[in-house]
């Protein structure tokens, strides 16, 4: 009963948010000096069985606040990233024809304080025998429960795109997380290693590589969203992500299109380092795609949640990684047999033979590794493992 009440007074104790949200009270004081929380009013406990002499009260929003930063969370944002959402989520301003006045009552409660003085009030033109049934009623209504309501501008094509996206993105990955784990479930991965980065991190000082590091992945995150991209585990230093099945197969060709794009984005990238640095590096993502059917399963305790999957399905995409060179982009036969008629007429793939130390360019064919390994190649004991696998260059869109 006293809970009931300061819920309804829109406080929450720090022991009632960690018991209810399972974060550590050390969890609650990170999120407080960072910001994402308020600071809490500390008084004596309302709770006689509580032992401690004072306590922190914090605003009932919290728990919304903390909802939110394990969703975003389990998705594999960073905290940086999680801060910039929160902020940008609350910056929203109110609109200039609506007159608001601080109130005592939470900030997202309904009632006085908030009016429109070109809309007329409800009650000035309601009857009065029914304000009168209203007001005798009253006394038997129960206080009402709060709750957040949601006002959306209306959003242009591309903002709506993007709300779209989000949402669908979310849905895919909630629908996986709510699945009983390690559940069966087909997919394609997509593995991307930097080529001679450990050349590159020898050759530039520490916060120079990490700074190239942090900028490859912002030129590439947005086309992993774009295309519904889910962050896997990653051995090495390169990106790992899955694209899960939905009623169509779409997610493979969500792969090679984002593979396509990303691909471009770091051209942009290599150009505005040689202009930096004026060295000769080339900034190449060497990329393998595969499809299987996989047990997924998530990390839990990691920092951000990271989906991880049983079977050669990934090995094998990081071993087309490891044989793709000069930026190119390597899938399977099996893949590309699964795409309709459609999405295959609409990207260019295939063979380069080398005859004479001529280039010879096969479209629409494939080869087994064996067949097309160079001297280097073949004293790359992994790629021994896949050495009969079926595969074709994807070389770009027609």
């Amino acid at each position: 009963m006293i809970e009931d009440k300061k819920a309804q007074a829109g406080w929450v104790s720090s022991l009632d948010i960690i018991e209810k949200t399972g974060i550590s009270r050390a969890t609650l004081n990170n999120y407080i000096k960072m910001n994402l929380l308020p600071r809490p009013k500390v008084r004596k406990p309302d709770e006689t069985a509580v032992r401690a002499r004072m306590l922190g009260y914090f605003p009932a929003s919290v728990m919304d606040t903390i909802g939110q930063i394990k969703i975003l969370k389990n998705h594999g944002s960073t905290m940086n990233v999680i801060i910039e959402r929160l902020k940008r989520s609350n910056s929203i301003e109110p609109s200039g024809d609506v007159m608001m006045r601080e109130e005592s009552r939470s900030s997202y409660a309904t009632g006085p304080g908030i009016s429109n003085p070109n809309e007329q009030n409800g009650s000035s033109v309601m009857p009065e025998e029914r304000k009168g049934t209203l007001t005798l009623a009253s006394h038997e209504i129960k206080p009402p429960r709060e709750a957040a309501c949601f006002v959306h501008p209306k959003l242009d094509d591309s903002a709506r795109n993007a709300a779209d996206l989000l949402s669908r993105r979310t849905k895919i990955i909630n629908d996986l997380l709510g699945r009983p784990m390690p559940t069966l479930i087909s997919f394609c991965v997509l593995v991307a290693d930097l080529q001679n980065s450990a050349r590159i991190c020898a050759e530039l000082p520490p916060e120079e590589y990490f700074e190239l590091i942090n900028q490859v992945w912002i030129c590439v995150d947005g086309s992993f969203k774009q295309y519904y991209g889910a962050h896997g585990k990653h051995a090495g230093n390169g990106m790992l992500y899955y694209f899960l099945k939905e009623q169509d197969n779409q997610h493979m060709m969500n792969a090679v299109l984002c593979a396509l794009e990303i691909r471009e984005n770091i051209k942009k990238l290599n150009t505005e380092w040689k202009v930096r640095k004026g060295w000769f590096n080339e900034l190449k993502l060497n990329i393998g795609i595969n499809e299987g059917e996989e047990y997924f399963g998530t990390i839990s305790n990691a920092p951000g949640a990271e989906f991880v999957s049983l079977g050669d399905t990934v090995n094998h995409a990081g071993r087309l990684s490891d044989f793709a060179r000069c930026g190119a982009i390597w899938t399977t036969k099996n893949l590309i047999n699964k795409l309709g008629a459609e999405e295959k007429n609409g990207i260019r793939y295939g063979i380069r033979h080398i005859d004479k130390d001529n280039e010879v360019l096969v479209e629409d064919s494939f080869s087994r590794i064996m067949d097309i390994m160079t001297p280097d190649n073949i004293k790359n004991s992994r790629l021994m493992d896949i050495a009969t696998l079926a595969i074709t260059e994807i070389l770009g869109r027609r």
